[in-house]
């Protein structure tokens, strides 16, 4: 899960936040916002999208779903990835966020990642 900054200091008052823009851009139809739209693209850039490989590669795929585009609700992102492929995927997913100054949540963890 990701955001744009500023969140609050504190995570549990962040992780509610989360929440509540979720909910609030859900509600609003909020167009993609730009950050995330580059997140996706320099993410995919290294680990495409499960809905552009082929067939026979869909296994080496660390997404679990697509395509990522749709997961961008305004200014916030929700990007699964496959259990058995976080090791592999994990530090470059939450370096690629922190470079471009975007909030990594981890929801696994309960770890919130600022940039």
């Amino acid at each position: 899960m990701f955001s744009i900054s500023p969140i609050p200091e504190n995570d549990e008052e962040a992780w509610d936040e989360f929440d509540d823009r979720e909910e609030a851009n859900e509600d609003s139809e909020m167009p993609p916002h730009p950050k995330m739209v580059e997140l996706i693209k320099k993410l995919t850039e290294k680990y495409p999208c499960v809905t552009k490989v082929p067939e026979s590669e869909i296994d080496n795929v660390i997404w679990a779903d697509g395509p990522l585009e749709n997961n961008i609700i305004g200014d916030l992102a929700i990007l699964a990835v496959a259990f058995s492929k976080i090791e592999e995927s994990f530090d470059h997913v939450v370096e690629t966020a922190k470079s471009l100054g975007i909030v990594c949540y981890d929801p696994q963890e309960e770890v919130i990642y600022r940039p």
